[in-house]
């Protein structure tokens, strides 16, 4: 898209003209769209990249190095230190891609101000990075001072990206915001998600539809996302057309926008979701089960009719490589629908995570059960 070959245009004249650190700032909303953003820069230009997802527990051992312990020769033990992302970007020169800069905590940002502002860094194991353009070899501390120096690689850059909120301009630390040149990501207009979406192919799926029809369909399903407070990623929406495109008789576009997380405009629910009320039409999903999809696999479970719907939801998102949580009240059989749909796919082969508040062990390795703890797709029962 246009829109964004202009953001391309400008981190490439930041990071191979310029030579700086740059940081791309929007609406929380659109996080996943900029660091698609950037993943997408660093492909085109072949850019080798180490990525650090800033939040309140990071800690700067996860910005230098870990003490680890492995095993030696001869049986015994020995302790290591193992360089975290960003030293590994500094000393191979990659882009360090930091993503939620406004998650920082004060305890960290005198080692990320050191290396943005001054490109040096002491680390655990007595080595220090230093600006390759102040190293001037060992000649104060002799050989073992200029061993312990590690020059930073002249092409190691920084990429950040900070969410912050309409009246939030403070969010960031002001001498951490100073080390950047930032950019603000205006969300996409419906006019570029129809280009987008369009340009994907996502008309040529709809099954007895000619191009023109096709073509309203999804210009209303863009129309509904433009309509979204603050914006919406445009994968998010592609993936939505790609969904309505193979269930048309079966979702509405609100529908499937609900199933991609996308709100409406006069929604006021922080999370949006989709379930056996939207299906029109049995979905045509394929379940990829090894057992039957008229059988059970649990003993005395009764698959009424909405449970058929909602299985037929959660093999439609696993489809798209989605995630899934079911949502509901107490006893409504969401844990036995989710051990089924897990027990019919996947055989033997899962895995129980079994987490609530009167429980602090939450690894329970039971392979009759599915964890239902993921998140992003979310199907209602």
């Amino acid at each position: 898209l246009l829109c964004q070959v202009s953001h391309l245009k400008w981190m490439l004249q930041k990071d191979l003209v310029l030579r700086q650190d740059f940081l791309l700032l929007g609406s929380p909303h659109l996080a996943r769209e900029r660091r698609h953003l950037l993943l997408l820069y660093a492909s085109s230009i072949d850019r080798e990249v180490e990525y650090v997802a800033l939040s309140r527990d990071t800690s700067e051992a996860d910005l230098k190095q870990r003490k680890e312990v492995r095993g030696g020769t001869g049986g015994g033990s020995t302790t290591i230190y193992v360089d975290q992302a960003p030293v590994r970007a500094a000393r191979e020169g990659r882009l360090l891609i930091l993503d939620g800069l406004e998650k920082a905590e004060r305890n960290v940002l005198p080692a990320l101000n050191n290396l943005l502002e001054n490109r040096e860094l002491p680390l655990e194991d007595g080595t220090v990075l230093v600006n390759a353009a102040c190293d001037g070899g060992g000649d104060d501390d002799g050989d073992d001072g200029a061993a312990r120096r590690i020059a930073v690689h002249p092409d190691f850059r920084v990429a950040a990206t900070a969410s912050i909120s309409a009246g939030e301009r403070s969010v960031l630390d002001p001498p951490l915001r100073s080390r950047f040149q930032g950019r603000w990501l205006r969300p996409v207009s419906a006019g570029d998600m129809l280009e987008s979406v369009a340009g994907s192919g996502c008309y040529s799926r709809f099954d007895g539809e000619n191009e023109e029809d096709a073509i309203r369909i999804l210009t209303n399903l863009v129309q509904l996302a433009g309509q979204t407070k603050d914006g919406v990623p445009l994968q998010s929406v592609r993936n939505a057309a790609w969904y309505l495109s193979r269930h048309r008789h079966s979702v509405t576009p609100r529908a499937a926008l609900n199933a991609h997380g996308i709100t409406s405009a006069s929604s006021e629910e922080r999370v949006t979701m989709i379930g056996a009320r939207d299906i029109l039409a049995p979905l045509n999903v394929t379940n990829n089960s090894r057992i039957s999809n008229s059988a059970t696999t649990i003993r005395d479970f009764v698959p009424t009719k909405t449970i058929h719907k909602v299985k037929d939801l959660i093999h439609a998102a696993l489809e798209t490589q989605r995630a899934v949580t079911l949502v509901g009240p107490k006893g409504c059989y969401k844990s036995s629908l989710a051990r089924e749909v897990a027990l019919s796919r996947f055989g033997n082969d899962i895995n129980n995570n079994n987490s609530n508040r009167n429980n602090d062990t939450h690894n329970h390795n039971n392979h009759n059960n599915h964890n239902e703890s993921q998140q992003h797709h979310q199907q209602h029962h």
